[in-house]
């Protein structure tokens, strides 16, 4: 296999990891939120940690109380954490404000505290459904990456979309091309 060669890789003091982009988007939006609330006479404090994609660490700030007197939790930035703090949050009754898509939609159950900033793929799906049904006398293309034509999800989205078109159309009448 050989020998790791590790170098140094000299970026600029502003450089910042594309996949942390978003993240500090996110972040840098919840700052302008909240100088805009404190401009109309709020009172905001914001209290920022990083535990990465550590449980130690989230788990560390729940031993110590830290979150405990939080009004509302905006994170983790990874859903790993999401259990771990929501089940602590459940019994204080603090909101949390999940910024990354939830892939396990289990999460939300019994959690009524628990809010997405990102719609799920269920829900997303839904709304094209809709959508598509609204166009039902148009050309609808379906276009997607199952060549094999055995994924659930994608049959069952498709199936949506035929049967809200079918609702509206006789099967002969409806135009829908997959590709």
């Amino acid at each position: 296999k050989g020998k790791p060669v590790y170098k140094v890789v000299k970026r600029n003091d502003d450089w910042i990891y594309p996949k942390s982009l978003g993240f500090v988007e996110m972040y840098e939006g919840i700052l302008m939120a909240a100088d805009t609330l404190r401009s109309v006479g709020l009172d905001i404090n914001l209290h920022v940690y990083d535990i990465k994609d550590d449980t130690l660490e989230l788990s560390r700030l729940i031993k110590q109380g830290v979150l405990s007197t939080a009004d509302l939790i905006i994170g983790p930035v990874y859903s790993s954490n999401l259990k771990l703090l929501t089940d602590y949050t459940r019994e204080l009754k603090i909101p949390v404000v999940s910024p990354v898509p939830i892939l396990n939609e289990k999460a939300l159950e019994n959690n009524p505290g628990l809010f997405m900033s990102v719609a799920s793929l269920r829900v997303s799906q839904d709304i094209l459904v809709r959508k598509a049904g609204e166009y039902f006398d148009s050309n609808i293309v379906f276009i997607h990456t199952d060549t094999t034509g055995i994924n659930r999800d994608i049959i069952k989205f498709r199936e949506a979309i035929l049967n809200e078109l079918a609702s509206r159309l006789p099967p002969e009448e409806i135009r829908f091309k997959e590709l």
